[in-house]
């Protein structure tokens, strides 16, 4: 069972409220999409069973499919929709809310999840989905709280990524979970990302992906691959449920 301190208790409470007052939803209905590039999408649908708060991701959770692009196929294609929509419970897109965590991207790497998945699946996909984004808080772009700071330079938090110019710490998903009690191991930590102590993770997600579609991965590369696929989108789910659980409490 996660016990906040005070300095995350305050976080959570200020992030949720954040996330509501752009856009009001309930835990039990909404669904989590993460692509990986256009070559996997990672789902996770907790339905209205909402799990307790759990330390270690389960090995197996019912909840969660990785829809990976077919055999011949360099990448996902509008073939695979009907996967999608049987992962999200939807049929023909009938969805109404989906969490996405999407920093600002550039034109040849959208932000949103979900334009992402026009692209790939067809404009008309999710007509009227409303995306759910766990990074628009975090920042002052796009009408966000600027809340990334609050909790960024915290040692325990700090995530660099080596790929970036600047040396401030980065506000990615893994540096979120972090202001929330989830530390992921280094086997399923992105391999860009240097923590505090100077240790940087090692999946490299779209070389493994590669690995395992190709049929050259061992089995404990592709159980790490499963394992970082699974944390994308069940630690967002995670993220949520503690941060409700501190505006409760606040």
């Amino acid at each position: 069972m996660w016990k906040p301190t005070d300095e995350q208790r305050r976080f959570g409470a200020e992030y949720w409220k954040a996330l509501q007052a752009n856009h009001a939803f309930d835990l039990s209905t909404v669904v989590y999409l993460d692509f990986e590039g256009d070559v996997a999408v990672s789902v996770f649908m907790p339905g209205s069973k909402l799990s307790k708060i759990e330390s270690v991701p389960p090995a197996r959770d019912p909840r969660f499919t990785l829809i990976q692009r077919r055999p011949g196929e360099k990448r996902l294609t509008v073939s695979d929709l009907a996967r999608l929509e049987a992962a999200m419970g939807s049929p023909h897109g009938r969805v109404s809310e989906i969490v996405t965590f999407a920093p600002p991207g550039t034109d040849k790497l959208p932000s949103s999840e979900l334009h992402r998945a026009r692209a790939v699946f067809g404009a008309r996909v999710f007509p009227k989905t409303h995306e759910i984004d766990l990074h628009a808080p975090l920042t002052k772009a796009r009408g966000g709280a600027g809340l990334g700071r609050s909790f960024a330079d915290r040692p325990e938090c700090i995530l660099r990524d080596k790929k970036m110019k600047s040396k401030r710490p980065s506000l990615c998903l893994e540096a979120l979970e972090r202001a929330f009690g989830l530390q992921r191991q280094l086997p399923v930590r992105g391999h860009t990302y240097i923590d505090s102590a100077g240790v940087q993770g090692q999946m490299e997600i779209l070389t493994r992906e590669r690995l395992v579609f190709a049929g050259k991965a061992n089995a404990a590369q592709e159980r790490e691959f499963h394992a970082y696929c699974h944390w994308d989108v069940w630690s967002m789910h995670q993220i949520l449920l503690r941060a409700r659980a501190c505006a409760w409490a606040s």
